[in-house]
């Protein structure tokens, strides 16, 4: 059986199950599964990092058109 763990301290944004952390609160979820230790994620945040990063900014451009 597995118990959960819930730490003394989570970051701002975590979500309630403390699972996550949610940033921004517009209309797009982005879930991403990051193991910073792990070579595919590592090639993940470098492909897709900077297309994700601009997500916000280009919906704001777009919101205030």
């Amino acid at each position: 059986m597995t118990y959960q763990i819930t730490p003394g301290r989570v970051p701002a944004g975590a979500t309630p199950e403390g699972d996550g952390v949610v940033a921004g609160n517009g209309p797009i979820q982005v879930d991403a599964f990051i193991d910073f230790l792990c070579p595919f994620c590592k090639r993940f945040e470098l492909s897709a990092g900077p297309v994700l990063a601009e997500i916000p900014s280009a919906a704001a451009q777009s919101s205030n058109s």
